[in-house]
């Protein structure tokens, strides 16, 4: 996954800076009271690889556009078919990016969505 970057410059940001320390661009703050940026990466025949590489895209996006956290829809995963792997694989990066980023990941009784929210 790309790092979290500068909508600017593109250098690489740390998630907790309110700038960038090169251009001095200020992270966004929701001004539309949307607090969960939400991504379906499992419903438009996506490969397990474009399924992660738009879930990257969408968690640099909601990292960055000052979201409050991020909704990943990639189905329940029916048996053995692309969903279920779809959704195997989401859930091992979201764990994986969650450590480096952290938050919580919750799945809100519905096993076709997880939720990250981040720490601001």
């Amino acid at each position: 996954m790309a790092e979290l970057e500068c909508g600017q410059c593109g250098i690489p940001l740390d998630t907790l800076a309110k700038e960038c320390p090169k251009c001095g661009e200020k992270r966004a703050v929701r001004q539309d009271g949307k607090k969960f940026l939400e991504v379906d990466v499992a419903h438009a025949g996506e490969t397990v690889e474009r399924a992660l590489v738009k879930l990257n895209q969408a968690v640099n996006e909601a990292l960055y556009g000052g979201y409050q956290g991020l909704r990943v829809v990639h189905g329940y995963g029916s048996v053995c078919n692309h969903t279920s792997w779809i959704k195997d694989a989401v859930k091992v990066q979201l764990v994986s990016l969650r450590k480096k980023y952290q938050g919580s990941i919750s799945y809100n009784h519905n096993p076709g969505v997880t939720v990250w929210t981040f720490v601001r």
